[in-house]
């Protein structure tokens, strides 16, 4: 019987030249990337400078200028002359540490009074920011506050009288805390015969200024409602606007400018409407704790 064998099967192999033909093949894509990385400038910032050494790939500036030394050039610098982290909190361009309003947005950095803050955070010009300041539209630059009530003498409508509300019912300058026509609109606060009640509205007061049905002449308190005048310490000014209710002081002297009088005030000569004294009951107890 005749067999024939199988044709023998052809294994594939790489002579050295097709080997080095691949290898070739392989290398030169890889080059060209490499190229194109390093040399290849045209898709940043054109301008000349290798993108892994230029201060600011981005931004093109082909003479890397860096004054502040910090690595990024002054074509992108949000600080150009100060070395910083390149924080930038309001977003207007300017770097937190050159910015002259670091929480508002002013990238022209306009700053009319040419002191510290520009004006987008100071309104006033008086070099006190706006967030700070007690009279943040009125230049106020002392930042005096007479009374203590959060408003700068400069702006407050009742300035040596407490008052942080600022209420003002007539509109005329005058707080109601230290008007003495309250209802009555007038910048002339001129009371002649000393009643606590401004000449320009006595004649409209039908006397009875604050309504309570009792005559000015007799109340013992003509601008402050109070129907039953009671008076505690029965010193001719009733409770509800005794500085002392329960201490007889007839002249109601308040040296501080608080809400209590002389006579019954633990510091006296500091504004200290809280009357806070924490150590009360002791025996070295010399005053509340504003004073002592």
């Amino acid at each position: 019987m005749d067999c024939q064998s199988p044709a023998p099967t052809k294994t594939p192999y790489l002579t050295a030249a097709t080997g080095l033909l691949l290898a070739l093949a392989l290398l030169i894509p890889a080059c060209d990337l490499v190229q194109s990385r390093e040399y290849d400038d045209s898709a940043r910032d054109d301008d000349g400078v290798l993108y892994y050494e230029d201060n600011c790939p981005n931004t093109a500036n082909a003479d890397q200028a860096d004054q502040d030394g910090d690595n990024v050039g002054d074509a992108c610098d949000v600080c150009p002359g100060i070395a910083d982290s390149g924080a930038d909190s309001d977003g207007d361009g300017v770097g937190d540490a050159c910015d002259n309003c670091v929480d508002a947005f002013n990238p022209d950095q306009a700053n009319s009074s040419a002191d510290d803050f520009g004006d987008a955070c100071d309104a006033d010009r008086d070099g006190v920011l706006d967030v700070e300041d007690n009279c943040p539209t009125t230049a106020n630059s002392d930042q005096a506050d007479a009374d203590s009530d959060s408003f700068g003498d400069a702006c407050d409508n009742c300035v040596e009288v407490a008052n942080e509300d600022q209420a003002n019912s007539d509109d005329d300058g005058f707080g109601d805390a230290c008007d003495n026509c309250v209802n009555f609109s007038s910048d002339d606060q001129t009371d002649a015969d000393a009643d606590q009640i401004g000449d320009v509205c006595a004649d409209f007061s039908d006397n009875d200024y604050d309504g309570d049905g009792v005559g000015n002449d007799a109340d013992n308190c003509p601008t402050t409602a109070n129907e039953d005048q009671a008076d505690g310490d029965e010193d001719g000014v009733g409770d509800a606007c005794d500085n002392c209710a329960e201490d007889a002081n007839p002249d109601q002297a308040n040296s501080d400018n608080d809400s209590v009088g002389d006579a019954c005030d633990n510091c006296p000569g500091v504004d200290n409407d809280d009357q806070a004294n924490a150590d009360e009951d002791s025996e070295d107890d010399v005053g509340g704790d504003a004073c002592s």
